[in-house]
């Protein structure tokens, strides 16, 4: 099949690897402050992995939002969707389990937001968009979304960025195994170790489903004259993935280098819309990706260098409409950064990126390849105590399209030390054509402009640290402005092609909170977010164009999402709650089935960490959308009503 040796390691560990509330969180009483425990403290934040400026991220201009381990291991038995979902605004469009999982960021599509693992871009050059369904969550320790950045730092994909951190695994040995409804099991495990200066750890792991769930939908039936409500069980909609990673480092004086192998290996089968169901079509996703750093401190600078390669395929085969498409996709990138103190208050990021990327596939009449070289500059500067002020800006040229700039300014003001921060950051960014857009045979362009972005946010954050209580409340306010935006319409033959015809106007608001309190026994953690999205075509694409001013499809205008974790020694449980406002399915509204009814989720987890012997155990129990909630975020594609998980882990 796709990838030999990820195939082996499947059966391996397939067949022989044993199964082993609202309303606090803005503002928090005084008692909680009061009661604190010296031998309770909370770490120092960590820094943000989206751009190249190695700074906190209280003390960035942009905005960020990000889920550590210690919130990812609450949610290991869900997925990457989940946990951006709970924990951050974005808005993610899922076709329910086994299906396409992808982003929605303030109004941008997937295709326009970057998806970036330790800072090299995972969208899919053909398509434009990653596919979270397919990346397992055991592979991960952070994730890092800012949507109000540019990308001045990587990439081209200027609607934001979601960064993903690879796992860093400790001297240890992890097994687990999860198994729940819908014939849902994963095993995994994980083994790590130090060897005087040299670090060696492997994790692997597989899952597989049926998603056999069943959901209610309305039919015509003769007999009863009309429509009725009919339960039905989604079919031929299995999956199976495994993966393998593999990382080694070493430390050496003022000398770090790390390398890291992923290897990844997705079966599907690809049922389609309920409406339109086809039990004859499959989707193979593999990739090989390998990732070398280095980094140097001299007495003056930090000189950091990556060498990436990856390999990834995906094949679609529809015997019903003989289609049997393969695709080969070849990327080779090398970077390197230096980071320099020009005076005490400045500080200077220069870095130069290269990137070829290759696509054989049997849609396209020939080969075809891009070739992008990049410079970037940023540039941190503290005129004064309380000021820090970052302009940025970067040079790339592609071999499709020529050369084009992205420029940046934030600057951050501490209007009270260490407890209010105004942020304003402005950016000008692009969005490459996908290969896809320029090359499809007979409809892409290859003409095609890139698609020019404008951004500017400006929030307001208010922070308590203290020894055993950690709060963070923001007000965001947002503005961004698309043109010569790509969308495929109808030509004069019918079918559709690619132009930049559309203008968008993106404008929102993102008020939330998080607060951390906890003793030597007791644990609290309460999170709110609300975020409205007025997202729109703002200019006529063509005459009487009956789009203009329309919310754009699939992305609501408000959602509201909150969280509440409680702990006791060591039992823990969360709630994670969700509403999600009216979509449509169709740019002028004028489709029958729109709007599609707002949703709201409730879901459960409980955790139990014990110690026998020579191993500590967990055992964790999530319940999904507990209250039965029926509803489809994408039209055609219902989601599962209540259903389990249970994960047991131990730890040697």
């Amino acid at each position: 099949m796709l990838l030999s040796g990820v195939k082996a390691s499947k059966l391996v560990m397939k067949h022989y690897l044993l199964p082993a509330i609202l309303g606090l969180f803005l503002i928090l009483p005084k008692w909680v402050d009061a009661q604190v425990v010296s031998d309770s403290l909370w770490l120092d934040e960590v820094r943000v992995k989206a751009t190249r400026i190695d700074i906190q991220d209280t003390y960035q201009a942009v905005s960020s939002f990000r889920v550590d381990s210690s919130r990812l291991s609450i949610l290991e038995s869900t997925s990457i969707s989940d946990v951006l979902q709970f924990f951050t605004p974005l808005f993610i469009r899922n076709n329910g389990p086994g299906g396409l999982s992808t982003i929605n960021s303030r109004g941008f599509s997937a295709s326009q937001t970057q998806v970036v693992w330790n800072g090299f871009p995972l969208n899919h050059s053909m398509l434009g968009v990653t596919d979270l369904s397919i990346i397992p969550i055991s592979t991960i320790s952070e994730l890092v979304t800012s949507s109000g950045t540019g990308n001045t730092a990587f990439g081209d994909r200027g609607g934001g960025t979601v960064a993903i951190q690879t796992k860093d695994i400790s001297d240890q040995l992890n097994v687990t195994y999860q198994f729940g409804s819908f014939g849902e099991k994963k095993y995994s495990v994980e083994a790590g170790t130090t060897l005087s200066k040299v670090s060696l750890a492997i994790l692997m792991g597989f899952q597989s489903a049926d998603n056999n769930f069943k959901y209610n939908t309305r039919e015509f039936s003769n007999e009863a004259g009309g429509f009725i409500d009919v339960k039905k069980k989604r079919i031929h909609n299995g999956n199976e993935s495994a993966t393998v990673l593999i990382t080694a480092g070493s430390e050496i004086k003022q000398h770090e280098i790390e390398t890291k192998l992923w290897i990844l290996d997705s079966e599907n089968q690809i049922p389609g819309g309920i409406s339109s169901q086809n039990n004859n079509a499959f989707q193979n996703d593999g990739f090989v990706r390998w990732l070398t750093q280095w980094e140097y401190l001299s007495d003056k600078n930090i000189y950091k260098g990556s060498i990436y390669v990856a390999s990834q395929e995906l094949d679609y085969i529809d015997e019903n409409a003989a289609i049997n498409s393969i695709s080969d996709i070849k990327t080779y990138a090398f970077d390197f950064s230096i980071k320099r103190s020009l005076l005490s208050q400045i500080q200077l990021v220069s870095a130069v990126r290269a990137v070829r990327n290759s696509v054989k596939t049997s849609e396209y009449p020939a080969d075809v390849s891009r070739d992008d070289l990049s410079f970037s500059m940023n540039l941190v500067w503290i005129p004064l105590d309380f000021l820090y002020v970052y302009p940025s800006a970067s040079g790339n040229y592609n071999s499709d399209y020529g050369f084009n700039y992205t420029s940046e300014l934030g600057v951050n003001t501490e209007l009270v030390d260490q407890q209010i921060f105004l942020k304003v950051n402005a950016a000008r960014s692009f969005i490459s054509p996908t290969f896809n857009d320029l090359y499809w045979p007979g409809l892409g362009d290859p003409d095609l402009k890139t698609e020019e972005v404008l951004k500017i946010e400006s929030s307001l954050l208010h922070q308590i640290r203290r020894p055993n209580l950690l709060v963070n409340s923001r007000i965001l306010a947002y503005s961004s402005a698309v043109e010569n935006g790509i969308r495929w319409l109808p030509n004069n033959n019918g079918q559709s092609s690619p132009q930049n015809i559309e203008s968008l106007s993106l404008n929102g608001i993102e008020i939330s909170n998080q607060t951390n309190w906890k003793s030597k026994d007791w644990g609290i953690s309460a999170g709110l977010i609300f975020s409205q999205t007025l997202a729109s075509i703002s200019e006529e694409r063509f005459e009487n164009d009956a789009s203009v001013d329309k919310q754009l499809i699939y992305t609501p205008e408000w959602q509201y999402k909150a969280n509440l974790a409680l702990s006791y020694r060591n039992i823990s449980t969360a709630v994670f709650y969700a509403y999600v406002d009216e979509r449509y399915s169709s740019s002028d509204h004028s489709s029958p089935f729109d709007p599609l009814s707002s949703y709201k989720t409730w879901d459960w987890i409980t955790n139990l960490n014990f110690r026998h012997r020579i191993a500590s155990h967990s055992i964790q129990l999530i319940i999904r959308n507990a209250f039965d909630e029926e509803y489809a975020i994408i039209k055609d594609y219902p989601l599962p009503g209540r259903h389990f998980k249970i994960s047991i882990k131990t730890n040697f």
